[in-house]
C-alpha cells in the first residue's frame, strides 16, 4: 500500500474502528495496519459516515459485509500467494506484502538504503528443478538462468532458461558431420552440435589443389606453379598444364624455337630461306634442301596448329590459317590468332558437362558452380547453401542460435 494510501485508510480507520481495532492495530505496528487495509477487495463503508456495528453479515444493509466488527463495503477477489508475481501490496493474499515484485510474508527492516533483499537467500526461490537461481543486486531480488548443460526436471537447461529433453549422451546419436565439411558430430551436455574437424577433408578438389581445413571451414588450396601433375605442371590457378615457361616444352631447333602460350606448348618456326645447317629453312621448322612447285609438295601442317603448307619461291613454308584450330577441353575455346593456336577460357556461368561440373569457372573448368546460387537447397537462418572453390556445400547456423518463437537451431541445419 502506497504511503498516500496508508494515511486516507488510517484517517478513515480513526473515524469507523472500534477499540479494539484500534489496539489491534497498535500492537501490529505498521505492518499490522498494512495487512489490515491491504487485503483485497476491502474498502471503508459509506464514506466519511460511522460504520454499523455487527456480528454477522445479515447485521449489515444490503451490499455489505461484517469483517471485524463493522460493516463494511467491498468485493471477494483473488488473492497472489507468497512468492507470486505482484505489482502493488493488494495484489498479495491478506498477511503478505509485495516486495521487489513478489509476495513476501514476513516483516520490513530498515537497511539504511531504503530496504530490498541482502542476499539471494532471502528472496522468492525458483522452483525445484528449473533452469533459474535467485539473485540478490543492488538490493534488488530477480532471476539468473542457469548455465547450458546444468541438470533440471527432465533433461538439461539451454543457457536461456529453458529446460530441454538432452538430445544424446554419445555423439553417435547425433547427426554425423557432410563428407569433406572440415566438422565432426558432437553431444554437448545432451546437446547434439558439431566441432571443427580438421581430418574431414573437402573432397572434389582438383589436381593442382590441395584439400585443406582452417579452423573448420573446407577450401580447396592452389598448388605452386611448377608442381608436377598429371599430363604437365601446376600453373598456380588450379589448373594442370603443359608448361608455365618454354623450357618446359621440347627443345628448339635451328629453325624453330619453342614456346609456352597459355600453358600450351608451341614453336615459332623461322622465316622460309632462313640458313640452317645444310639448307635453309622451309618456314614450317624444317631445315630443307629440296625445292618445291606446289605447297602440296610441302610438309603438312599439324592439325590444330594454326597453320597451312606453302610452297614460296620453290621454298617450302607454312602460313597462318585461322580453320586449322586446336583441340580444346571443356569450358574454353579453340582459338588461332595470327597463327598461334590457343584455348580460350569460356566465359564465367557458360553451361559445361564434365566431371560432375555444370557452369564454367572462368578459369577453363567446369565446376559444381561459381556462385551459392547455382547449388540445391533454399537457405534458411539454420542452413545456408555455399559455394566454396567450385563445390556446392551447406553452411549451418551455430547450435542455439534463435530460429523461430521458442526455437533454436540445432547446428545441422534444422530448427528445433
Amino acid at each position: 500500500m502506497e504511503p498516500s494510501s496508508l494515511d486516507g485508510a488510517a484517517k478513515a480507520f480513526a473515524q469507523t474502528s472500534t477499540r479494539g481495532q484500534a489496539l489491534r492495530v497498535l500492537a501490529g505496528g505498521i505492518f499490522g495496519a498494512t495487512v489490515l487495509f491491504g487485503r483485497p477487495g476491502r474498502a471503508l463503508a459509506g464514506g466519511a459516515a460511522p460504520a454499523r456495528k455487527c456480528t454477522r453479515n445479515t447485521d449489515c444493509p444490503s451490499g455489505q459485509v461484517c469483517l471485524d466488527g463493522s460493516c463494511f463495503t467491498g468485493t471477494c477477489s483473488t488473492c497472489a500467494p507468497a512468492n507470486s508475481r505482484c505489482a502493488i501490496n493488494t495484489d498479495c493474499c491478506s498477511g503478505l506484502i509485495c516486495v521487489n515484485g513478489a509476495c513476501f510474508s514476513g516483516t520490513c527492516t530498515p537497511t539504511g538504503g531504503g530496504g530490498g533483499c541482502t542476499s539471494a537467500a532471502t528472496c522468492p526461490q525458483p522452483a525445484a528443478g528449473s533452469c533459474h537461481t535467485a539473485t540478490c543486486v543492488n538490493g534488488v531480488c530477480g532471476f539468473s538462468n542457469n548455465a547450458a548443460g546444468s541438470a533440471c526436471t527432465g533433461g538439461t537447461c539451454d543457457g536461456n532458461g529453458t529446460c530441454v529433453t538432452s538430445q544424446c549422451t554419445t555423439p553417435s546419436q547425433c547427426p554425423p558431420a557432410a563428407a569433406g565439411s572440415c566438422q565432426i558430430a558432437t553431444c554437448t551436455a545432451g546437446v547434439c552440435g558439431m566441432g571443427i574437424d580438421n581430418t574431414n577433408l573437402p573432397t572434389g578438389c582438383g589436381p593442382c589443389t590441395t584439400a585443406t581445413c582452417t579452423s573448420g571451414v573446407p577450401s580447396c588450396v592452389n598448388s605452386a606453379a611448377g608442381t608436377t601433375c598429371a599430363g604437365g605442371v601446376c600453373n598456380g590457378t588450379g589448373q594442370c598444364v603443359q608448361c608455365t615457361s618454354a623450357s618446359q616444352c621440347p627443345p628448339s631447333t635451328a629453325c624453330r624455337t619453342a614456346t609456352c602460350v597459355s600453358g600450351t606448348c608451341g614453336f615459332t618456326n623461322s622465316a622460309a630461306g632462313t640458313t640452317c645447317p645444310g639448307g635453309t629453312c622451309d618456314g614450317s621448322g624444317n631445315c630443307v634442301t629440296s625445292q618445291c612447285t606446289t605447297a602440296s609438295q610441302c610438309p603438312q601442317a599439324a592439325v590444330g596448329s594454326c597453320q597451312t603448307a606453302t610452297c614460296t619461291a620453290g621454298v617450302c613454308g607454312f602460313a597462318a590459317d585461322a580453320t586449322n584450330l586446336p583441340t580444346c577441353g571443356t569450358c574454353t575455346t579453340a582459338t588461332c590468332t595470327n597463327g598461334v593456336p590457343s584455348c580460350v577460357n569460356s566465359a564465367t556461368g557458360t553451361t559445361c558437362s564434365s566431371g560432375g561440373g555444370t557452369v564454367c569457372n572462368g578459369a577453363g573448368v567446369c565446376v559444381q558452380c561459381v556462385t551459392s546460387s547455382s547449388c540445391p537447397g533454399t537457405a534458411t537462418i539454420c542452413a545456408t547453401p555455399t559455394c566454396i572453390n567450385g563445390t556446392c556445400g551447406t553452411q549451418f547456423a551455430p547450435s542455439g542460435t534463435a530460429c523461430a518463437p521458442g526455437m533454436t537451431c540445432d547446428g545441422t541445419g534444422h530448427c528445433v
